[in-house]
């Protein structure tokens, strides 16, 4: 009997234990003014440092901003005239667009010394660099494809041709890419491995769009093991990666034209974003919380506005960065924090 008694009264105990509050308010940790991130479209972040590149002039630099304090340094010297944008790096090297043309180089995080470049016929979308290959997704006129190089010195090893049709979302998994397209009133969601070939296949039935809209599924990570997939206007899942299955819909204002989403401490955050003419050409975004596991609404924030800016999730941190004049002005949010009892 006492020890029916001791589970009894174990188990009403670990009932009692609350799930973690949501926010009612955002708790920003610190704000900064910074130089430091160039054109904030062009920003590229690897373990919270954002790197761009001062651009043009005599003393063309990478620039290093760390995106929590705020400390910036300069990166290493780039060639005089180009304007670079980081797209991909590993803890040995860098990968950069260079200028206006549909050129690639990579360079040497140590001595920052460029290692290797290449000039390609059409765009790279999405990448997944590793010690000795880069593997990345094409789209051209003649279809989708994975172009593979050489690292360092990006050397053409191959293109594989994909047997996709449609152009959708993508997302770089570790041993390949998530892909997502949408015809016939579904969203099909394909991973192919680094050689170009559909391992797993799935399609999901997409909410009817609006004739006068159109929102094209886009993949967006949550965490290690999920994705929140867009299938129509104002329609989202949150997917698993591993089977493909739903774990639950969720359903936003259809005129948001899309919503960011971030993940802390078992709260899924979507910001849907709306176009605000009134203030001065600023967008309006809308934070909804929800229980991750559960999908179930939990509560609202109060609007953030953004002015074609950065919006980076470090941690458990919100990284919000817009323009102002010649600078950025960054806030730095924690989503941890919780309401004072």
């Amino acid at each position: 009997m006492l020890r029916l008694l001791i589970l009894s009264a174990a188990i009403i105990l670990g009932g009692c234990q609350a799930e973690p509050e949501p926010p009612t308010a955002w708790t920003l940790e610190r704000e900064y003014d910074t130089d430091c991130l160039g054109w904030l479209s062009n920003a590229f972040q690897y373990e919270g440092v954002a790197y761009t590149s001062r651009g043009w002039g005599n003393d063309n630099h990478f620039m290093a901003l760390n995106l929590v304090t705020g400390e910036c340094t300069r990166a290493g010297n780039l060639p005089v005239g180009v304007r670079f944008q980081p797209r991909a790096a590993t803890q040995a090297y860098l990968l950069a667009s260079d200028g206006h043309f549909i050129n690639y180089s990579i360079y040497d995080r140590t001595t920052w010394r460029r290692l290797g470049s290449i000039g390609l016929n059409s765009a790279l979308r999405d990448l997944i660099l590793r010690d000795d290959r880069l593997y990345a997704l094409q789209s051209s006129r003649d279809g989708q494809s994975i172009s593979v190089f050489t690292v360092p010195d990006l050397e053409f090893v191959e293109e594989r041709a994909l047997a996709l049709t449609g152009y959708g979302g993508s997302l770089p998994l570790q041993d390949g890419f998530l892909l997502a397209s949408q015809r016939d009133e579904r969203v099909h969601l394909t991973v192919i491995d680094l050689n170009g070939r559909a391992v797993r296949e799935h399609s999901i039935r997409a909410v009817e769009p609006d004739p006068t809209r159109n929102c094209p599924p886009s993949l967006q990570p949550l965490g290690a093991n999920a994705v929140l997939l867009q299938a129509a206007c104002g329609s989202y899942a949150v997917v698993d990666v591993a089977t493909f299955a739903v774990r639950y819909t969720v359903a936003l204002d259809a005129d948001a034209s899309f919503a960011e989403a971030y993940l802390s401490d078992g709260i899924l955050y979507l910001l849907a974003e709306h176009s605000d003419p009134h203030h001065g050409g600023l967008t309006r975004f809308e934070p909804v919380l929800f229980d991750f596991v559960t999908g179930e609404r939990i509560g609202a924030l109060p609007a953030l506005t953004s002015n074609s800016g950065l919006h980076i999730q470090v941690g458990d941190r919100l990284i919000w960065a817009t323009h102002v004049r010649t600078r950025a002005h960054v806030q730095v949010f924690d989503l941890r924090a919780r309401p004072a009892r």
